[in-house]
């Protein structure tokens, strides 16, 4: 490079690579909804753009290809043999996109995965920035030991959250098959199947600089112990977390005492125990993932690799060593496959396994019955509906689809399936599913493919492929000929051609997707084995067995990749790494990097060597000295004067710098609250909830140790370094990154120890992330062209640079503004907003939402959930201006919403739902009919986007419900049987009709048919009844029927607790107390748990008077809740106190019986509590002991009216005229008087002269007089 600024540029360019292999996988972000995938996608995105403009500045500085235009384009595919399936992947990605059904959300992405056209382009940029800018073996090596590297805090977190020692709160269960930071099992699995075959290259690698010189014996016996310890490691480690680190560090005792026996070079036996614990970390979290589309793929990946391995290295082998491998390697696969075939058989001898954690769910993958398999099949059945030709989509603003006729060849769009998808979605997938989801991938890479870049795109896909491996396959030597590529390409056809056409015809066309690829891979690794038989007695093969090597490893993790996708989905972390391998693949197979700029004195490191002869102390003092001054010298040449290579130390430091911060955003945070930011990072490092756990300690400390080992061992192993050189390049290590990590920790926790919300606080360690990122990038660039450039370089050569360079440089911070962070930090606005609402701060939330709309103003997302936060502040508002106001605007931005993507289904339902509502807020009835109008247009509009959707029609037969037209509300419902006649709410909408028309007998069978398909069918989202449902169960005639439906939906289904809440309720309006408390304890052991279910068996003995149970029971509850984050914990606790204080009251009162005090006291709590049949027995008692206790006396009348007894209130009453006060007086006659007119007949005497007395009641005593009034006036009608 001639100027500074272009050789600044092409540093930065591998800057950028580096720090997108690393927050590719490693980045996740806990502030946000999303969390995941579109953060991580954000960031590489905003990588590739300073990617771009540092190459657009590079090339203006360098000058542009001087040989005509047709020459330079003739000359792209001999230099990147992937230039043209890459451009056509760009091309049907940019047809797509024109012809898409929803053209913002394909060119930015959709809302939850982001994948649009604009990612799709960003990881083609870095494939072509790396693959034509990296040239030298160290800019290879970094880019490996990066991918290795960063693999180890992903694999070892996942080992953490199987063991419980993840202190972050995630919403699933991430201990039985652990998510890591990619937030899901199958994906974290995905991505380590990409990065094993590299990590198991480097061990292989490292074991062979170890054995390399010793004799035939040791070298087995050191290969077999090193393979031995990585299987045990490995096994321990899924054994038992403590054991598996205790037998970590015994291995680095033993490969302590190894390298002292044999004097063997420290380097190499300290990374190859290095490598060893990162490649058991990544083998174990593979198996805690438990996810088979991974494993398979892992599998194909690593026998692609060691054939090709074998391959290569044959020329080097005897030939009896060649059978040995061979045969090992095809027998290893054919035990592997039958292994797989005998497990999946239905009635497998293996079948006691299928229950073994980790390896059971391998017995499942030909079991179309399980979950998992029927919907993947339902899907693939939608999405093989989609592809065909078929009538076209309709919109509620632009009609029909234009494109229709050619929709199978340009597809629907980037991420555009979940729109699309909706007319062919299976009603059976309702069943499996939420209902209101709707898928946005296949779970599957054909038919991905198919469906949002049709054939065009499926042809620039399979192309993509075919060259990546028809090419490794050349540059490694194994397609040598005109034949070999025939060979090959005939193989990778037809086996797809065969499995594709064979499956699907026995098995439906759904199965399409999977049978072409797999057919593909088989006839892949036929061809690898054909050709290893082929070559058994050659003598040919790579001279560069280094090259072979990582070429291989390359290829198979690219198949393993391969076959991965067609169960899975493609993510940003193996999008991104397929396009960077693509690119390895490309340089080391037309160009192998040429070695460092400056070659090195030697590969050997001082200290190492054969052992010396004895020499007396003396001479062996002055010859160490002289070797020192020796070393110091050579290295200060080698490094250009410097005695330490300062530039790789501060690049490799920068980079661990970069993946320490990422893991500091992620796990540096203040979940308790705390004040002290110091406190804070002390819970954080030290703590799960309340109880200590060094996990994330271990984390850092594991992470930085392994980077550090890795950087010097691999980083500076061509570079001769004295020891006391080394050991101030490690102390310079350790300061910087820890100093820049102690530094980033504090000022994230500025923020987020700061009293109050902080959202904001949140948005600015957002922001904070990315400027510290982009410095460390700008870092990584600085470190990697220190000493590079001649001393009096200039800075720049064109004079265009001085304009554009500044330009480009605002011109992407805006765009990274503007189309990635702001994304991010809209989407932590949503979900304070989510929580506003969930707390019922309609208000506050609809700000925030308003706030991340404007940020993000294309997003629909948002205008929906700020639609609705609208809607729910007009229902709790009590002005009816602002009512209306908030109402108007509910509209107006749902309808933006609808604009925004019109074949979102939720859009037009949502308007719908809004209608349906408002209708309820007027009071106009001309105002209800025009609403309930618009709510049946806006249902008929959802239904044509999605007309397999029964909820939908469920939905609005309840807006022919509330506005009376019952007649259409059953038509709606029986069509909703006609969709999906297994739907239990249709059944339960059906018994509220035929309840509302007064036919029991028929809304009983609904109810009963409902309980059939869904044992919660009649339960609340609380668990408790359904109100409307009861009433009609409860019924005399239907009562018996209703209790041995309810019994056999319990029977169904064990666990659920709605059908004995139903029962209990059943049981207690029936007066049978103990069968009903039975049936609440039923509850509690089916989810001990769940506070609620504690709380409804307190409540039934608190109801029933048995306060020792009560209370019993209510410390259990406590014992579920938490002060700091139950809502309402003081509720609960006021609540305990007082069952306390009632349990000591009767304690009291039983002990002392003739106290009438303690009587007193107790009868005044229950009265109290709205417990009226247990205060009547202790007035009882009080009036007994206490003949002349006016208040005593006054409440017996007042409680048996209560009761509804009015015949003892009128006994009652006959000893309260002596002792009543003379102005209470009148109150006790009208009283009487109503009395007795009762039980004379003379209802509406006895109503007037009670309703006069109501009026003389004091307002204490309203509630019973009021009782009484009541029963006058339900016997007068």
């Amino acid at each position: 490079m001639s100027t500074r600024i272009a050789l600044f540029c092409d540093k930065l360019l591998e800057a950028g690579w580096l720090a997108a292999l690393i927050v590719a996988p490693l980045f996740f972000n806990v502030y946000s909804s999303r969390v995941f995938e579109p953060d991580k996608i954000s960031l590489v995105r905003s990588i590739a753009l300073v990617m771009v403009a540092a190459w657009i500045v590079k090339q203006i500085e360098t000058g542009l290809p001087r040989q005509p235009l047709a020459q330079t384009i003739r000359a792209l595919p001999r230099d990147n043999p992937l230039i043209l399936p890459t451009l056509a992947v760009v091309v049907v990605y940019l047809v797509a996109t024109i012809f898409s059904v929803a053209p913002t959300v394909s060119l930015w992405g959709s809302y939850q995965r982001l994948q649009g056209t604009d990612t799709t382009l960003s990881y083609i940029a870095i494939f072509l920035i790396t693959a034509s800018s990296l040239r030298t073996r160290p800019q290879l090596d970094r880019i490996l030991n990066t991918a290795i590297v960063v693999s180890f805090p992903i694999a070892f977190y996942g080992i953490l959250q199987h063991y419980q020692l993840d202190p972050l709160p995630w919403g699933g269960d991430t201990t039985l098959r652990v998510a890591s930071n990619m937030g899901n099992s199958i994906f974290v699995a995905a991505y380590l199947i990409m990065i094993v075959p590299l990590t198991v290259a480097r061990w292989i690698e490292t074991l062979a600089r170890i054995v390399n010189g010793m004799e035939a014996r040791r070298r087995v016996a050191s290969v077999a112990a090193a393979g031995l310890g990585l299987i045990a490691l490995a096994a321990l480690w899924a054994a038992d977390f403590v054991l598996g680190t205790a037998l970590a560090l015994a291995l680095f005792l033993l490969i302590f005492l190894f390298a002292l026996f044999t004097r063997t070079s420290w380097r190499d036996v300290l990374l190859a125990l290095t490598y060893t614990v990162i490649l058991a970390a990544q083998l174990v979290t593979i198996l805690f993932s438990q996810s088979r589309g991974p494993q398979l793929g892992l599998g194909a990946g690593l026998f692609a690799f060691v054939v090709l391995g074998v391959l290569a290295a044959m020329r080097y082998m005897a030939r009896r060593w060649r059978l040995i491998a061979l045969t090992g390697i095809v027998a290893s696969a054919a035990l592997a496959i039958a292994f797989l075939v005998v497990f999946n058989l239905p009635s497998s001898p293996l079948e006691s396994l299928k229950s073994v954690p980790y390896i059971g769910r391998l017995g499942q993958i030909l079991d179309r019955n399980s979950p998992t398999a029927q919907v993947r099949e339902l899907i693939w059945q939608g999405a093989v509906e989609l592809i065909s030709p078929h009538e076209p989509l309709w919109s509620p603003t632009t009609g029909d689809d234009p494109v229709n006729l050619i929709r199978p060849l340009v597809g629907y769009g980037p991420e555009a399936m979940y729109v699309a998808f909706n007319p062919f979605y299976p009603p059976e997938l309702g069943r499996l599913e939420a209902r209101n989801a709707s898928p946005d991938r296949s779970h599957n890479e054909t038919l991905d493919s198919l469906v949002m870049t049709g054939l065009l795109g499926f042809g620039a896909y399979i192309l993509l492929f075919i060259s990546i491996f028809y090419f490794g396959l050349k540059w490694l030597g194994v397609i040598d000929s005109t034949r070999g590529r025939n060979a090959f390409l005939a193989l990778w056809l037809a086996g797809g051609a065969v499995f594709g056409l064979g499956f699907s015809l026995a098995n439906g066309w759904n199965w399409i997707g999977v049978a072409l690829p797999f057919g593909m891979i088989a006839g892949f690794l036929i061809f690898l084995i054909a050709e290893a038989v082929r070559r058994f007695r050659s003598e040919a093969g790579p001279r560069d067995m280094s090259q072979a090597l990582w070429l291989s490893a390359l290829v198979g993790a690219l198949l393993a990749h391969f076959a991965e996708i067609h169960f899975g989905i493609a993510i940003v972390s193996t999008r991104t790494y397929f396009w960077v391998y693509a690119a390895l693949l490309v340089v080391l197979g037309t160009s192998p990097p040429s070695p460092a700029l400056r070659a090195p004195p030697s590969p050997s490191p001082v200290g190492a060597g054969s052992p010396r002869p004895y020499r007396d102390g003396g001479e062996v003092r002055r010859k160490r000295r002289r070797a020192v001054e020796n070393a110091r010298t050579s290295a200060r040449k080698a490094n250009g004067g410097e005695s330490i290579p300062l530039g790789p130390v501060f690049t490799w430091t920068a980079v661990t710098t970069v993946i320490l911060l990422t893991m500091a955003f992620e796990f540096m945070n203040n979940q308790a609250g705390v004040p002290s930011a110091l406190d804070a990072v002390a819970r954080s490092l030290f703590y799960k909830g309340d109880s200590q756990s060094f996990g994330i300690f271990l984390l850092f400390l594991l992470t930085w140790v392994i980077a550090g080992i890795v950087g010097f061992g691999e980083e500076l192993k061509s570079v001769r370094v004295p020891r006391d050189a080394l050991a101030m390049a490690v102390a310079l290590f350790t300061v910087l990154s820890l100093t820049a990590l102690v530094w980033y920790i504090l000022f994230q926790m500025r923020w987020l120890t700061q009293p109050g919300d902080l959202t904001n606080a949140f948005i600015n360690v957002l922001g904070l992330y990315y400027v510290a990122l982009f410095l460390l990038v700008g870092a990584i660039a600085l470190a990697l062209a220190w000493k590079e450039l001649p001393a009096g370089a200039r800075f720049l050569r064109a004079p265009a640079n001085a304009a554009v360079a500044p330009v480009l440089a605002i011109a992407v911070a805006a765009l990274i503004f503007l189309t990635n962070y702001s994304g991010v930090a809209a989407d932590i606005l949503y979900k304070s907003g989510s929580n506003l609402d969930n707390a019922g701060a309609w208000d506050r939330s609809q700000e925030t939402y308003q706030r991340a709309l404007e940020m993000q103003p294309n997003q629909d997302f948002y205008s929906l959930f700020l639609g609705r936060a609208y809607l729910e502040g007009a229902r709790t508002a009590t002005d009816p201006a602002q009512r209306a106001r908030l109402l108007n605007r509910a509209e107006q931005v749902l309808l933006q919403a609808q604009r925004l993507n019109p074949l979102n289904t939720d859009h037009s339902a949502n308007l719908a739902r809004l209608h349906r509502i408002w209708a309820t807020l007027v009071d106009d009835p001309a105002q209800k009919t025009l609403h309930y109008a618009k709510s049946s247009e806006y249902y008929q509009a959802a239904i044509r986007l999605s007309p397999n959707t029964a909820y939908l029609y469920n939905e609005w037969s309840q807006t022919y419900l509330q506005a009376g037209d019952l007649e259409k509300m059953r038509a709606t419902l029986e069509q909703s049987v006609r969709v999906d006649a297994r739907f239990a709410q249709t059944y339960l909408y059906l018994g509220e009709y035929y309840r509302a028309t007064k036919d029991y007998a028929r809304a009983a069978d609904n109810y009963f048919k409902a309980l059939e398909l869904d044992s919660t069918a009649l339960a609340e989202p609380d668990g408790s009844p359904v109100a409307a449902a009861l009433t009609v169960l409860t019924r005399p005639e239907i009562a018996p029927r209703a209790i041995v439906a309810l019994r056999a939906a319990s029977e169904a289904n064990p666990a659920a607790v709605a059908p004995h809440y139903a029962l209990s309720d059943l049981y207690k309006r029936n007066g049978q107390m103990d069968l009903a408390r039975q049936e609440l304890e039923l509850v509690v052991k089916n989810a001990p748990g769940d506070y609620y279910a504690r709380l409804t068996l307190v409540n039934f003995y608190s109801e029933t008077g048995q306060i020792d149970a009560a209370v019993t029971a209510m410390r259990g509850v406590m014992d579920l809740l938490s002060p700091t984050r139950t809502p309402d914990f003081q509720r609960f606790q006021d609540f305990y106190t007082q069952l306390q204080n009632l349990q000591r009251a009767i304690q009291n009162a039983q002990k002392a019986p003739n106290d009438v005090g303690a009587h007193r006291t107790l009868a005044a709590m229950w009265k109290a509590r709205g417990q009226a049949q247990f205060a009547l027995p202790e007035y009882q008692t009080v009036a007994r002991l206490a003949p002349s206790d006016y208040d005593a006396h006054r409440n017996l009348v007042l409680l048996n009216l209560q009761l509804n007894q009015p015949d003892d209130a009128q006994r009652a009453l006959t000893a309260i005229t002596p002792l009543a006060p003379d102005n209470e007086k009148p109150l006790w006659q009208n009283l009487q008087m109503a009395l007795n007119s009762h039980k004379a007949q003379q209802l509406d005497q006895a109503l007037k002269q009670a309703q006069a007395a109501l009026a003389l009641a004091a307002e204490a005593d309203k509630p019973a007089v009021q009782a009484y009034v009541t029963l006058l006036q339900e016997q007068v009608k």
